[in-house]
């Protein structure tokens, strides 16, 4: 039974019939496998993404108390094209719309796993020697090179759809997009795509909360790229000036609970504005390298805006 397609990978739900009773044993299972469309495989292995996503599972999942589905199995062959993991079935669940946004109370669950992925890890002096979880730097300073090509094409695409002031921004930000996505001084685990498309809420019946899902783009980054994502991304552009210092007060205070008591709130909010640059260089790059659809277009419009009057009202492109 299908339940979800990604731009790279596919997800279906089996179920599970046993030839003796297995107590415990589960009912049903999801599996994830590379999507069956040959070059966006090829490209998904070029970029790494499938074999991060295994990587997550066998080294850091274990590690980092974010709710995640459990992993049962994971594979990948030495091409990093072919991959498989059978993962907890989370079902039934509740999705929120992307485009809508979420209400406080999903982001305010989205805040409190953020810190439990980013606490463990921050400032962990390993993180910039483990390769993997750098590789998406390389891909950073090619996107930054060509950010005037891609965006070329962002305007020729949508333009007509967003609005002038933040058309005259995104040209600002071109001409700062390499300082802005170069490694920051604090450090720890990000998603790495921090944004309802990845989310589950009231997960196994109400029983969790939220599960994070898609760990392709897991990378070592300024944490506050994740939080400044969401918020561009997942939450309504008119509530989030007068939500987003509450949201990240209570980030705070979840980071010091999962034990991390010496980054300073000056610092936490420096590292989110600095993060806005993320949703703006996906939506120009991501979509200029993509074929054109009706839920992409609407996808990264709304992207866009989100991520222009993020970086507007925090002055963003001072801080490169």
């Amino acid at each position: 039974e299908p339940i979800g397609i990604g731009l790279f990978g596919d997800a279906v739900r089996f179920t599970i019939e046993y030839d003796q009773a297995e107590p415990g044993a589960p009912a049903t299972i999801a599996a994830k496998f590379p999507t069956a469309i040959e070059q966006v495989r090829a490209t998904g292995a070029a970029l790494g993404m499938y074999r991060i996503e295994v990587n997550f599972y066998e080294q850091i999942a274990p590690h980092v108390p974010i709710r995640r589905p459990d992993c049962l199995y994971s594979g990948i062959d030495a091409s990093g094209g072919e991959f498989g993991l059978l993962l907890e079935d989370m079902g039934p669940a509740r999705s929120a719309d992307q485009f809508a946004g979420c209400s406080r109370a999903d982001a305010e669950h989205a805040m409190r796993q953020a810190a439990a992925l980013h606490a463990p890890r921050f400032g962990d002096p390993a993180l910039p020697d483990t390769d993997w979880l750098n590789s998406r730097y390389p891909t950073y300073a090619g996107v930054c090179a060509a950010i005037g090509d891609h965006f070329r094409t962002f305007r020729e695409r949508y333009e007509h759809l967003v609005e002038p002031e933040y058309i005259a921004l995104a040209e600002r930000y071109c001409d700062v997009a390499a300082p802005l996505a170069a490694r920051a001084p604090r450090q720890s685990l990000i998603h790495g795509d921090y944004r309802l498309d990845n989310m589950l809420f009231d997960a196994k019946g109400g029983e969790v909360p939220l599960v994070v899902l898609d760990w392709q783009s897991i990378g070592a980054a300024n944490p506050g790229n994740d939080t400044a994502y969401f918020l561009a991304t997942s939450y309504p552009i008119d509530q989030r000036g007068r939500d987003e210092r509450e949201l990240l007060a209570l980030y705070h205070d979840e980071l010091r609970r999962h034990g991390l008591n010496d980054y300073a709130w000056d610092d936490l909010w420096h590292d989110y504005r600095r993060g806005a640059w993320m949703a703006m260089i996906t939506a120009i790059a991501v979509s200029s390298m993509s074929k054109q659809t009706e839920r992409g277009d609407r996808m990264f419009v709304s992207m866009f805006r989100g991520a222009a009057a993020q970086m507007r009202d925090h002055d963003t492109l001072t801080l490169a």
